[in-house]
């Protein structure tokens, strides 16, 4: 199944600071074809990615950057390690759908709960879950408090409309390539609440 995984790529693999990439293989398909797809796939052009010109004023595709060292991580820890529960691979577009940025923020876009029905025990249990997953101490990362001082669930929150979204978007439609299991937080977050590495290496940009 792994073989399905030759998915969108721009990355090259990245060595520390802002040394080039010698003697490293490609981890995916860097084609002029392939790049456009994953520029596409986020609605960005090639600067986007890989911002550094040499002296001669052309791009400087080798050179490390921000934007480079997250898609290596996506590559490896999401596109990688991820199916749909049908078996289909995913990808950059399975995400991002023409936006670099796609995460929903705003809290006039909250959605009904769906825990509505849930015993109290599963709703306690899925909630712990979370906890863990993100490395928090507690219920008020995503749930704010009423006048009376008590958690007012009904409040919305972006960090609620974004875990819906993960939700709906991660947790429920994937599984993990290794063992079949669902997809949960700790999948990705591995007890941190930001989880994607940003280094970024010289460049000029524009």
């Amino acid at each position: 199944m792994l073989g399905l995984i030759q998915v969108l790529g721009i990355v090259i693999v990245l060595v520390s600071g802002a040394q080039a990439h010698e003697g490293e293989a490609h981890i995916l398909d860097t084609s002029k074809e392939a790049m456009q797809v994953m520029a596409d796939a986020l609605g960005v052009k090639c600067a986007y990615c890989h911002p550094t010109k040499k002296a001669d004023g052309k791009r400087d595709f080798a050179a490390p950057s921000e934007m480079k060292t997250v898609t290596l991580f996506m590559k490896q820890h999401m596109v990688d390690k991820f199916v749909k529960k049908d078996g289909e691979p995913i990808d950059c577009a399975y995400c991002h759908q023409g936006k670099a940025r796609f995460l929903v923020r705003d809290t006039s876009q909250v959605k009904p709960s769906r825990l509505a029905g849930l015993a109290r025990t599963e709703i306690v249990n899925l909630m712990k879950g979370m906890q863990r997953g993100l490395g928090v101490s507690s219920c008020d990362h995503c749930h704010e408090r009423g006048r009376d001082g008590r958690l007012d669930h009904a409040i919305p929150t972006e960090e609620k409309v974004v875990s819906r979204q993960m939700m709906d978007h991660f947790t429920d439609p994937l599984l993990q390539l290794k063992n079949g299991k669902p997809v949960t937080c700790e999948s990705c977050h591995s007890g941190k609440t930001t989880f994607i590495p940003r280094i970024r290496g010289d460049s000029d940009e524009e």
